[in-house]
């Protein structure tokens, strides 16, 4: 074969294979129509949105997760007040196979009964975790709260972080047993 030939064959099936991938990721949109109405999830997720929305039961039912703005709102009364105070530099973030540093995860979403997040605060030193508290955010993200096991009642984030003390942060090996487990998370009960 010539070089004109074989420069058109690796053209065409270079073109080809564009084709049909492009073709592929646009069969495998859930909704390839730009002018669909959003979903109720994310008029939730938008970043600006502070209201329930006119359909709160049916959005209710669905898993919800936290915005940018309550990401942003636990950053400032929880994650960084605490990496400040102990002199933590590193992130959970950063790419790591054992990555350091607090961050949260979600434990449940709101409901009808109680409309909170309820999230779990964690540090982490390579690959020991230490579960800090356990908080809640409300539904609008504009306050959080943080719950006191000891007192079994909810406190500001700044009264949780002054009476932390280094020794929260390290690494418990050893559970104690314990009896009588509650049927639901403590932050999850009402007062």
């Amino acid at each position: 074969m010539n070089s004109k030939k074989l420069f058109l064959i690796t053209g065409l099936a270079l073109f080809t294979t564009l084709f049909l991938t492009i073709v592929a990721f646009r069969l495998a949109e859930p909704n390839s129509n730009p002018n669909a109405a959003p979903n109720a999830l994310a008029s939730y997720a938008s970043e600006d949105t502070d209201k329930y929305s006119q359909n709160k039961e049916e959005s209710l039912h669905e898993e919800l997760y936290l915005s940018k703005k309550g990401e942003k709102l636990i950053y400032q009364k929880l994650v960084r007040p605490i990496s400040n105070k102990f002199g933590i530099k590193i992130s959970v973030n950063q790419f790591s196979r054992c990555p350091s540093g607090v961050d949260y995860y979600q434990i449940t979403s709101p409901s009808e009964q109680t409309p909170y997040f309820f999230m779990q605060l964690s540090y982490q030193d390579g690959c020991a975790a230490t579960d800090l508290c356990q908080f809640r955010v409300s539904l609008e993200q504009t306050s959080i709260e943080v719950w006191n096991e000891e007192k079994e009642l909810f406190m500001t984030p700044e009264e949780y972080v002054a009476q932390m003390e280094r020794e929260d942060l390290e690494y418990q090996m050893e559970v104690e047993p314990t009896e009588n487990l509650p049927d639901e998370s403590p932050a999850q009960k009402t007062i």
